[in-house]
């Protein structure tokens, strides 16, 4: 049997005094009847106030003081009535007395102390920052009456039109009571006298199948009008009728032909006259086939994605062409693809956000990624140690010794006085510094290094040595200095002969310079180095280069030319040629590739031989599922989150895949792949409804299938990259509810999961548009809400003629007071009457 707590003591304090009854007795021959009285009501009354201190007795105190907030409206559906809420609140104030306390609030999608607590006059001005799409009554509510001090009687003035579009001011109902707040409202009229709003536009869910779809479109008016609807099905106007709105909800049908396509993006429009409120006239819809998969190719060049696109093309997939400099900057656009393939694109191409969009389309959504090689992909691309490298089940570092041996490097570069001119504020010789850094960086511990400065003098600024110690020889490449002219025959002697006496097997200089230098007296050099099989590329840093001169260079030394007008980019630039020289990224051997398991070969066909790919190395818990001669990969995949990633290392061009593409089975093997890869799309045992009104969101999730241990979460991408997890309840019905608040006008993806552990089973996705704020939502009906609240908590609407100040409280503030710190001191002070009874005085 369990005893609670106030059982547990209220036996105790019986015990206690049935104790202390029976010491009486016994004491009752010793003890005059006045002393064992004393003694025995002094015991009793240390009990009695004991009791009444753990039970935290007290008394309520009716407190005198008031304080005034002024909680005003700042949304946008009263902006044009902030002077006349201005001047209500200044007049207010200006006829309160000098005792009186108040604060002034802002509010519209958040809330904003506009003046804090004061007992001073002063000419108040709404001047800050609210985010004012929004009205958010339930949460500015909240935030002011736990501004109000304790103590204090409560007198809340709202000034507002009652738009509430977000939240629910009834949810305080109980808080309002409790805190004994007087809430008073001055309304705000802003009513339009004729407004006519393009409610929604309805279709079906699916559009798999369908040569035509049913389109209900639903207009609400407060007034009567002809006017126009118009429908635009993915940019195109398809639909321009003439109709007559009455006041209330007018509802149209129309047929959409859809002529073969697989997703579609409906906005409707609407033009009446006499429509005072054009904010709220337009609608926009999606819908897709669902089992329709759709893939996203990025590519620099159009041969990186020919193959590509006809591979997509003839295996019937959906598919869009985007260059890496056209990319939206949006997790929404990301996650709306099946597939994600990069084709032999530099990471600098990128838009900034691409790479941490890609990581939460594939690790939050299941969106696919696959990487395709090519000499501009991986280490050659700028992959290392980002965000996209991350993704990838290869890592752009090459793992173990390749028969190449190892690499002596010299950077010869510039650093005449032309070096110290500003490029995009940055001026040459710190990006130099910076390239010189990235090629450290780029090189292997055994790998050799030298950073030789060339001007009208010489000077080694990193001596040629190891690249061990990379932290150091970068501080090193600090001392780089730009002084004097141009002479790059000195520094090209000393380079070659330092490489000519290294014991290494690739011997190359990277000349950089940004000017004018000797025009001939090279071919001895050049023929010395050739004996040497000393190689050399040069890097042209802005217009005022001697292109000839170094092309002559580069190309009698089997060397490659870069020119560079946006000097921000040399140091990706000689990044990518140290690796380059090292001479173990761009492996153009052929070899016949070597399998691993069957996945995508479950036929067993011979695979065709490949002429090259770009060295990478294989990542842990990576499944390697074809190989090169060398062990390098060829086609990695893995799981990464709940999405896939794949990293093809050849190209798809032809250069190194030729006989691939050619191969019949071609088509076949890259199915496979494509399959595997790429996101499962909807559910087949679980269904999402959203209702919208106003900013609130309301989501089901039904899952209709067997019994399963797993569980339905569900996440929402929005506008600027939202990305929120939505709590969603498990009722009894075994449905799942939850619910979100939109912040910005835009697009809203919803995607529910069923999980079996940390599994994904199933997904779907359902999107929504926020069009117009709901600030401009028509309100011909009444709104009740805040009538509810003033009804139940005693509470009232203010005319032009009465005053805040002068008005009584009503429901005054009670502050309990506790005793116990009175109760403990007593009970201490007869505690000591006890004992000098018992000690006889």
């Amino acid at each position: 049997m369990d005893i609670s707590m106030n059982t547990l003591i209220l036996m105790l304090f019986l015990a206690a005094l049935v104790y202390f009854v029976y010491e009486a007795f016994k004491m009752k021959e010793l003890w005059s009847r006045k002393k064992l009285i004393s003694w025995l009501g002094a015991r009793l009354g240390i009990l009695i106030l004991l009791f009444l201190a753990w039970k935290g007795f007290g008394i309520n105190l009716t407190n005198n003081e008031t304080t005034t907030i002024f909680l005003a409206d700042a949304s946008l559906s009263v902006s044009e009535y902030k002077k006349e809420i201005e001047d209500y609140i200044n007049y207010e104030i200006e006829n309160k007395s000098k005792n009186e306390r108040y604060a002034v609030i802002g509010f519209g999608e958040d809330t904003v102390i506009e003046v804090p607590l004061t007992y001073e006059k002063q000419v108040v001005r709404l001047s800050s920052n609210v985010k004012n799409n929004f009205t958010n009554l339930e949460k500015a509510l909240d935030f002011s009456i736990d501004y109000f001090p304790e103590n204090n009687n409560k007198k809340l003035v709202v000034i507002t039109d009652k738009n509430e579009n977000k939240g629910d001011i009834n949810a305080l109902r109980d808080k309002v009571k409790k805190k004994n707040v007087n809430i008073m409202v001055k309304e705000i009229n802003n009513y339009k006298e004729m407004d006519v709003q393009l409610s929604s536009i309805e279709g079906p869910d699916n559009i798999e199948g369908y040569e035509s779809i049913p389109l209900r479109v639903v207009l609400e008016s407060n007034y009567e009008d002809s006017g126009y609807i118009y429908i635009y099905m993915n940019g195109s106007r398809v639909i321009a009728s003439q109709v007559q709105a009455v006041p209330g909800e007018n509802i149209y049908e129309y047929t959409l032909p859809l002529e073969g396509q697989n997703e579609i993006f409906i906005r409707g429009e609407i033009d009446f006259p006499g429509d005072e409120n054009k904010f709220n006239n337009t609608f926009s819809l999606e819908r897709r086939a669902g089992g329709i998969a759709k893939v996203l190719v990025i590519s620099e060049k159009e041969e990186d994605e020919r193959n590509i696109n006809r591979l997509l093309d003839n295996l019937k997939i959906e598919r869009v062409n985007y260059a890496p400099g056209a990319l939206p900057d949006d997790l929404n656009f990301l996650s709306d693809f099946n597939l994600v393939i990069l084709a032999n694109t530099e990471y600098q191409n990128l838009p900034q956000g691409f790479a941490d969009n890609l990581e939460k389309a594939v690790g939050n959504f299941g969106t696919g990624f696959l990487a395709v090689g090519g000499e501009n992909s991986f280490a050659l691309g700028g992959y290392e140690d980002t965000k996209l490298e991350g993704i990838l089940p290869v890592s752009s570092r090459m793992q173990g010794k390749r028969e190449q041996g190892d690499t002596g490097l010299v950077l010869l570069v510039d650093c005449s006085g032309s070096m110290d001119d500003e490029a995009g504020s940055v001026k040459k010789i710190e990006l130099a510094k910076k390239g010189a850094a990235e090629a450290i960086k780029a090189l292997e511990e055994e790998d050799y290094i030298g950073v030789l400065a060339f001007s009208d003098t010489l000077e080694w600024v990193v001596p040629y040595q190891k690249a061990g110690d990379k932290d150091r020889l970068t501080d090193e490449v600090e001392k780089l200095k730009s002084k004097g002219g141009t002479l790059i025959i000195p520094g090209l002697i000393d380079a070659a002969e330092t490489l000519k006496n290294s014991e290494v097997k690739v011997r190359h200089i990277i000349l950089l310079t940004d000017g004018q230098a000797e025009k001939d007296g090279f071919d001895k050099y050049i023929e010395e180095m050739k004996e040497n099989n000393i190689t050399l590329s040069t890097v042209a840093v802005g217009e005022d280069c001697d292109r000839e001169v170094l092309d002559y260079l580069s190309g009698s030394l089997e060397g490659r030319q870069y020119y560079s007008t946006d000097f921000r980019t040399v140091p990706q630039i000689i990044s990518k040629e140290t690796r380059i020289s090292q001479k173990k990224y761009l492996n153009n051997d052929a070899f016949e590739p070597k399998e691993y398991g069957n996945l995508f070969n479950t036929g067993g066909y011979e695979l065709p031989d490949l002429k090259g790919y770009m060295g990478t190395g294989i990542k842990n818990g990576a499944e390697m599922m074809l190989a090169s001669h060398y062990e390098d990969p060829i086609l990695a995949v893995w799981d990464y989150g709940i999405g896939k990633a794949g990293a093809w290392t050849p190209d798809l061009s032809g250069k190194w895949s030729e006989d691939w593409i050619g191969w019949e089975g071609f088509n076949r093997y890259w199915s496979s792949i494509i399959d595997y890869l790429k996101k499962g799309d909807g559910g087949k045992n679980i269904r999402l409804r959203i209702d919208k009104e106003g900013g609130n969101v309301g989501l089901l999730a039904v899952y209709e299938g067997p019994y399963t241990e797993g569980e339905v979460s569900c996440t929402v991408t929005g506008p600027d990259n939202l990305e929120e997890s939505i709590n969603m309840v498990l009722s009894e019905k075994g449905e799942y509810a939850g619910s979100f608040s939109l912040n910005k006008e835009g697009r809203y993806k919803f995607t529910a999961f069923l999980k079996e552990g940390e599994t994904v089973t199933e997904r779907v996705e359902k999107s929504i548009y926020l069009d117009f704020s709901p600030e401009y939502e028509l309100k011909y009906d009444e709104i009740k809400n805040m009538d509810r609240l003033i009804a139940e908590c005693n509470g009232k609407y203010l005319n032009s003629n009465e005053s805040v100040f002068d008005e009584a409280v009503l429901n005054k503030n009670v502050s309990y007071m506790d005793l116990s710190f009175i109760m403990l001191p007593m009970a201490l002070l007869i505690f000591l009457v006890d004992i000098l009874l018992r000690m006889g005085f």
